[in-house]
């Protein structure tokens, strides 16, 4: 199991350090381009939501790459994708139709479809939701993944 932990740590900060990255250069590149309100948060700006997202994404990614602590490095990527997740049925219930922005203008100057920017953005979130909770749920029903530990680090 140390291994594919392994893995699926070093994936989780190589995903969430590249949407952060994108996140960063399209609010430092285009500030003002997000002072509409965010369709999930209402009067919140989008901007704020999306910084917000993009330091969770930071914090994340420092915690898998620093911390020794195996179960704690797989809780917070399995917290961070329920956010996400959950975001993305405030979406869906507000019926808004649009993409959720969440990479920033980064995919629009590449020119990748919105659609198809959006789809793998689903895909990465199942990633994420799946491997971390069913990792934690793995390792602590055959007691691999313990607090404190190095395994898998």
């Amino acid at each position: 199991m140390r291994v594919t932990v392994n893995r699926a740590i070093y994936s989780f900060a190589v995903l969430l350090g590249g949407t952060c990255l994108a996140k960063v250069l399209s609010l430092a590149l285009l500030p003002g381009a997000y002072a509409r309100p965010d369709p999930v948060f209402g009067v919140v700006p989008f901007r704020y939501v999306l910084a917000g997202a993009a330091f969770l994404e930071y914090l994340a990614v420092w915690l898998l790459l620093v911390s020794g602590d195996v179960r704690l490095k797989l809780a917070a990527v399995a917290w961070l994708s329920t956010l996400f997740g959950l975001y993305r049925v405030g979406l869906w219930l507000r019926g808004t139709g649009q993409s959720c922005g969440c990479l920033g203008t980064v995919p629009e100057a590449l020119g990748i479809p919105d659609r198809w920017v959006d789809a793998a953005l689903v895909l990465a979130l199942a990633y994420l939701g799946i491997a971390s909770y069913g990792l934690l749920w793995r390792g602590v029903a055959r007691g691999d993944v313990r607090a404190g530990s190095n395994q898998g680090a």
